[in-house]
């Protein structure tokens, strides 16, 4: 199935990546309501890109990150608040299970490539493996926070409180939550990162070679199933053999 909502939390410095996620969001899910808990800076920035229409999605707000505006990861990480942070992911969970039936959680560096439609309803949690290396695995945790389903009020409370002696953030906590709740994983071709091209088993060029298009079909394949979406820092030089692959592929498709 599809998810009834999505959640996203945005500071200022993202609000760039967080409306390509939106725009996105409302090409394959026109209409779906989007939570957002961030700072003064982003919603107006997103709403002035709103009222030009190119963003049709119904967007319920949450200005509660002011304090953030002017803090990056770096920053955060050095004054000790990364995790009180990164823990509105999961009150903007909260936030949307209050009005809504399930939420997708979805990182701000996220653009949707297709419909999200593989959701399995029965189970209480969706989590998407990083698939990384072992050796990184161990230091961070298998799934990565930037992609995290669920209908159940209950995980967004466990997920605040794991934090509180999580080894890495709000990241490895959610290894935590897949051994209490009933879940499933999304596969290989959701939430493909830049990292797993950089930190996969495969080699870095092999993971580029995953990717293919058919002209003007309108769809991008990795590992031959439709792409569902893609987790890069596009601005970002550090990944720009990655981000260059994946635009060609969109530009030809």
């Amino acid at each position: 199935m599809k998810p009834s909502s999505f959640s996203v939390i945005c500071t200022h410095s993202s609000a760039h990546e967080c409306k390509g996620l939106l725009r996105s969001i409302g090409l394959f899910h026109p209409g779906a309501r989007v939570y957002i808990v961030c700072d003064t800076a982003t919603k107006e920035s997103i709403d002035a890109l709103r009222s030009s229409r190119k963003v049709p999605v119904e967007i319920a707000w949450y200005v509660e990150l002011d304090r953030f505006t002017h803090m990056d990861r770096r920053l955060m990480e050095a004054q000790g608040v990364c995790t009180e942070f990164l823990n509105h992911k999961a009150r903007v969970i909260h936030k949307a299970l209050e009005h809504e039936a399930d939420t997708l959680l979805l990182d701000c560096d996220i653009v949707l490539t297709d419909v999200i439609d593989d959701i399995d309803g029965t189970a209480m949690l969706g989590v998407s493996p990083a698939f990384i290396q072992q050796t990184h695995l161990d230091l961070v945790g298998h799934y990565n926070a930037g992609m995290l389903w669920t209908n159940c009020v209950e995980v967004a409370d466990d997920w605040i409180e794991l934090n509180r002696t999580s080894r890495y953030f709000e990241q490895a906590s959610i290894d935590d939550l897949v051994r209490k709740y009933k879940h499933f994983a999304f596969g290989e071709h959701y939430n493909v990162q830049c990292w797993r091209h950089v930190l996969s088993y495969d080699p870095p060029d092999q993971i580029l070679a995953h990717f293919t298009s058919v002209a003007d079909e309108h769809r991008v394949y990795y590992k031959n199933q439709p792409l569902k979406c893609v987790h890069t820092h596009f601005a970002s030089s550090e990944f720009a053999t990655f981000n260059r692959t994946v635009i060609e592929h969109l530009q030809r498709a």
